[in-house]
């Protein structure tokens, strides 16, 4: 069963930020204080888990006027199950239930068809940038 969680800012982020390590620092080779860029505080993030543990993560946040949502990642041995789609509607989902109308997707060329609007088209209409 893959279920999936939320947590604020200032609660323990271990769990998201050991899965962002390891995609974007061991395995992409980006430098920790680049992956650790200060919206982690005042950002709502969401961590999916399956029967193997902790698998996936992503965050949105408010800056500059706007919602920004970025820092998807899942572990390596779990892609292709869906997980990053199911990351980026659970933070749409809980955009719309908060009333945010418009967020802007952060993210790397070869992963952007998972953000694009037609995809983002079949899951309520959420106006992505």
């Amino acid at each position: 069963m893959v279920k999936g969680y939320f947590l604020m800012g200032g609660q323990e982020l271990s769990v998201p930020f050991g899965i962002r390590e390891e995609v974007f620092v061991k395995e992409q080779g980006f430098s920790i204080e680049i992956e650790r860029d200060g919206a982690d505080e005042r950002a709502v993030h969401v961590v999916i888990e399956d029967d193997g543990g902790p698998c996936g993560t992503g965050r949105m946040y408010y800056d500059d006027g706007f919602w920004h949502m970025g820092r998807v990642a899942v572990l390596k041995e779990k892609r292709g199950l869906g997980y990053g789609s199911l990351i980026v509607r659970l933070l749409a989902d809980r955009a719309l239930q908060a009333g945010i109308s418009e967020i802007y997707i952060g993210a790397q060329l070869t992963v952007r068809v998972l953000h694009h609007p037609r995809q983002m088209d079949k899951h309520r209409n959420v106006p992505f940038r």
